[in-house]
């Protein structure tokens, strides 16, 4: 694309060079420019501008112009770059999401899982999904560094999706990345509330803060809107905004009506109560709040038009997403459960779940990851002693953190003297599984899918899942 055609008159820019230069493609990390790139300088750091430029890049958008770059070096001034990488990646990749029906789905805990809910009941041949495992389009799947990628990368995942002919997207929506714009130039068709509990407040600083970065999607998206009014912040959210949304919960104002949940160790079931009929749905998965976030996904694909009895059905074949309450067949008489939960809501919800579908014993292998929200890790460590029967304190994702330091924070919420640590994250594993007894759930929590530890010094593959089922064999 010529850059005079990616650039319009109305925008609110300077420009100082050619724009009769042809651009192959837009970047935001100096590091993936290539030759004939429009380089968007998000940072005001100027050693990644020259970065770009040595890797080839013939334009920048800059805040401020530089006099001290070469002169073939086309500049394009704006005030906010940040905001401007979204409205020309959607000219450079042709508005991708008007191609798409786009459903956004935000919440502390359930993303993932609910939009690989929505993917299965629309079709795998008809619908992506963009989030913390990754994109996954109709034939391949591209790992994707945040959960809810940049504009310009987010772009790039939409039209490759819409050259695949898949008709929709479901799209995790972190508050990161609302607060951040990162998805204001996109027009979602639909969009979901989940809960909203105790995380980021290394971030965001105050819980109000959070909620208004959750509740930004709402403002974007202008149609179909499903909220979770059992959640005391999505109730709140469904009276604040000024245009219609439908509810979910066991609320009995709620339009999607949760009515009789029963758990087991195998399944999870409700009847579903819209406008006086009733369905019942059937989880292979354990957890109410998988109950919910499948009420979630059914309540917007059914205002799609889909039949409310077949999407119940439907969701009963559905298969939990990795790392998301996955159970660890074993021969041994206990079961393995590796699940993503490391925020206290997240672990709260799972172990209650686990007790109400009948766990005889519970040991429960938890760690925190470093650099992230310091007040949880207390919490979490309450929250594991009173619902579980064993606790193993381990190493998480420490990143650069020091992870005595973590574990010492972690243990400050204990208020018994009945656990355990055990640094090594593999040796804990192996200490839970040796001594696990008949009947038993032996939860590994806190990383789910992650295929990597991040440690001070590197990333070492570490796959809890796969872990788990290698010491199995010497057990």
């Amino acid at each position: 694309m010529i850059l005079s055609k990616l650039l319009a008159p109305q925008d609110p820019i300077s420009i100082r060079g050619s724009k009769d230069k042809e651009i192959l493609g837009i970047r935001t990390n100096s590091k993936e420019v290539r030759p004939k790139d429009l380089f968007i300088a998000m940072s005001t750091n100027r050693s990644y501008i020259e970065e770009a430029i040595l890797s080839g890049a013939c334009a920048i958008v800059v805040d401020i112009f530089n006099p001290f770059l070469p002169k073939e070096i086309t500049q394009i001034e704006h005030l906010n770059p940040k905001e401007y990488a979204g409205i020309l990646a959607n000219r450079f990749y042709q508005n991708p999401s008007q191609h798409l029906k786009i459903f956004g789905v935000t919440g502390t805990s359930g993303k993932s899982t609910t939009t690989w809910m929505i993917r299965h009941l629309l079709g795998l041949d008809h619908c992506g999904v963009i989030g913390t495992l990754g994109a996954y389009m109709k034939t391949h799947s591209v790992e994707v560094p945040l959960t809810t990628p940049e504009p310009v990368a987010l772009c790039r995942l939409l039209q490759e999706m819409v050259k695949e002919n898949l008709r929709f997207c479901a799209m995790e929506c972190s508050s990161h990345g609302l607060d951040q714009d990162r998805v204001n130039h996109l027009e979602f068709e639909g969009a979901i509330f989940l809960n909203l509990t105790q995380d980021h407040l290394d971030y965001h600083k105050t819980f109000e803060d959070y909620y208004q970065a959750k509740k930004k999607l709402f403002l974007i998206a202008h149609k179909k809107k499903i909220i979770n009014i059992d959640d005391p912040y999505g109730s709140r959210l469904h009276k604040e905004l000024s245009s219609p949304s439908l509810t979910i919960g066991q609320d009995p104002k709620a339009d999607y009506r949760i009515k009789e949940i029963e758990l087991t160790l195998h399944s999870s079931k409700c009847f579903l109560e819209y406008q006086n009929r009733s369905f019942l749905i059937e989880l292979p998965m354990i957890g109410s709040y998988h109950l919910y976030n499948m009420v979630a996904a059914i309540a917007l694909v059914h205002q799609e038009g889909e039949s409310l009895e077949v999407l119940c059905k439907k969701a009963s074949s559905f298969q939990s997403v990795p790392g998301r309450s996955e159970i660890i067949k074993t021969q041994k008489g206990f079961s393995i459960m590796v699940d993503y939960a490391h925020k206290p809501d997240a672990l709260l919800k799972l172990l209650k779940s686990l007790r109400e579908a009948g766990a005889k014993k519970i040991t429960t292998i938890f760690g925190c990851g470093g650099e992230r929200d310091p007040l949880k890790r207390p919490m979490m460590a309450r929250i594991a002693e009173q619902l579980s029967d064993r606790v193993i304190v381990t190493t998480d994702n420490p990143r650069k953190e020091d992870p005595n330091q973590i574990i010492q924070q972690i243990i400050q919420g204990f208020e018994k003297n009945n656990f355990e640590v055990i640094i090594d994250r593999k040796m804990a594993i192996l200490n839970g599984l040796r001594n696990a007894q008949n009947g038993e759930v032996v939860l590994i929590a806190g990383r789910g899918h992650e295929k990597e530890q991040k440690l001070r010094t590197a990333s070492i593959p570490f796959l809890d899942s796969e872990v788990a089922k290698n010491l199995l064999i010497g057990i």
